[in-house]
């Protein structure tokens, strides 16, 4: 099933999953991909010509929380149970976390797998698609 995929030379990330469902099944009936993540959509026009990315003014979804901690002792809270995510039972699964301390600077950048919290790097990287990529902010 993800042969397309592979052959695109895209790699194979839960997204890539997604679209190559898509694609599988669209063999057998036809398909509207509706997505409303741009990378995804112009990612799925390789695929599709019937698909529509959804507004996203009508979701309130950003991708990340931006948390200013209210004292030392909610940061301590946080990082001795922040595994099992008890502070943010709200986040969804590849949502970021940024966290900042007292005092508004950023003391962290996290994000969410749905069994623990991975560290982001901040750090240069390269990419098959778009070359050396630098993140310009948090």
């Amino acid at each position: 099933m993800l042969q397309p995929i592979r052959e695109a030379d895209l790699e194979i990330n839960e997204d890539m999953k997604i679209l190559a469902t898509a694609i599988d099944y669209a063999k057998q009936e036809d398909v509207k991909f509706v997505t409303n993540d741009g990378c995804l959509w112009k990612i799925a026009r390789l695929f599709f010509d019937n698909l529509e990315r959804v507004d996203e003014d009508k979701d309130d979804y950003v991708g990340y929380y931006d948390y200013t901690f209210k004292s030392e002792e909610d940061i301590a809270n946080f990082y001795s149970n922040y595994q099992i995510n008890p502070v943010f039972p709200h986040m969804l699964i590849n949502q970021y976390l940024i966290l900042r301390d007292t005092e508004g600077q950023i003391i962290d950048r996290l994000c969410w797998t749905g069994n623990g919290y991975r560290p982001i790097s901040f750090e240069s990287f390269d990419s098959k698609q778009f070359g050396k990529i630098k993140p310009l902010d948090v």
